[in-house]
């Protein structure tokens, strides 16, 4: 099942990245826009979690696209230790254009499937996902540093 997952997210990607590319945004980078399209000047920190992401793969992420012209970074007015995030001009006049892109790569993945198919798919994904999410929490080696300790005891 990951395998397959995997496989299709991977491809997803490549048809979207073959679309968006073309303004200058990796695939890497589309999720950042499409959660900053939404929440303007959140904390890279929850911009992390939004993306579901680790903090070294946002901060790489919003480098490239300050590098490009469509973010800016801003410490917080009442936190300073916080960074927060915000769109230029260019990232929002960007947005309508690169939208559609994903509803077409969406649109040529669906070709030929039922739309009950569709359905049923997009919920078990959203079950799968769900199942998994504490354990995809857990950092790696957290659980067999524990299981070593309580033998120990």
């Amino acid at each position: 099942m990951g395998y397959l997952c995997r496989s299709a997210f991977r491809r997803f990607a490549k048809a979207l990245e073959n679309r968006t590319l073309r303004h200058g945004i990796s695939s890497g980078q589309w999720a950042f826009l499409r959660v900053l399209w939404h929440e303007d000047g959140i904390t890279q920190s929850e911009l992390s979690q939004r993306v579901d992401m680790r903090e070294p793969t946002t901060v790489v992420a919003i480098k490239g696209l300050e590098r490009g012209g469509f973010v800016f970074r801003r410490a917080d007015p009442s936190d300073q230790r916080k960074v927060r995030v915000f769109l230029t001009r260019k990232a929002r006049e960007l947005e309508r254009r690169m939208i559609p892109y994903a509803a077409e790569v969406n649109a040529i993945a669906a070709r030929g499937i039922d739309a009950q198919d569709l359905r049923v798919t997009r919920r078990v994904l959203f079950n799968l996902a769900q199942n998994l999410a504490h354990e995809a929490s857990e950092r790696p080696g957290r659980k067999a540093l524990r299981s070593r300790r309580q033998s120990k005891d």
